[in-house]
Parts: structure tokens; C-alpha cells; sequence
């Protein structure tokens, strides 16, 4: 999920040069990348506390660029960040109850 974020990011500024999408996508990349690390560590609630604030983040912009541009590729990141924040609340949820 990581690659494709910055992946991502990276292709909006080859194609628009825009820099916020490079910004975006290698900050939101990066901060996944930390919280697979914590989760790797046996810190899972931050490493998913840290996901769903990022997967919100992608959420909420994403949403925010689809309702504007009415393409599909932020439609497509809408639903992938919607996804992951159901996925990573759930998951935080989990380790805070069993914490």
C-alpha cells in the first residue's frame, strides 16, 4: 500500500508537475511505511493509530479532489483510503481494548 502512495505521488508530478501530489504522496508513503514498522515491532496500536490518521488524511483529500474533478483516480484513492481507515481504526480498536 505504501509503493502504490508514493507511486502515486510520484506520477502526479511526472504527469502535472505538482508538487503537492509528490508532497502528498511520498509524506502519506512515508508515514505508512513508519507505522508497518511499529506493527512490525509488536507496537501495533500506534503503528495503527499512525495508519488510520494517514488513511483519513487520503480519505478526506481524495474525496475532496473526485467531488471537484470528477475523475476516477481520485475516486479510486477515496475508496482505498476509506478502506484502510475501516481497516486501521478497526485494528487500533482491537489492541486498545486488549491493551
Amino acid at each position: 500500500y505504501q509503493r502504490r502512495v508514493h507511486g502515486g505521488g510520484t506520477i502526479g508530478f511526472i504527469k502535472k508537475r505538482s508538487k503537492p501530489s509528490l508532497g502528498a504522496g511520498v509524506g502519506l508513503g512515508t508515514t505508512y511505511l513508519l507505522s508497518a514498522q511499529l506493527i512490525k515491532d509488536q507496537k501495533d496500536l500506534l503503528g495503527h493509530s499512525i495508519a488510520l490518521g494517514a488513511s483519513l488524511i487520503l480519505g478526506l483529500a481524495m474525496t475532496a479532489r473526485f467531488i471537484k474533478t470528477k475523475k476516477a483516480l481520485p475516486l479510486g484513492l477515496a475508496g482505498l483510503g476509506w478502506a484502510a481507515s475501516w481497516f486501521n481504526g478497526n485494528k487500533a480498536l482491537l489492541w486498545y481494548k486488549i491493551g
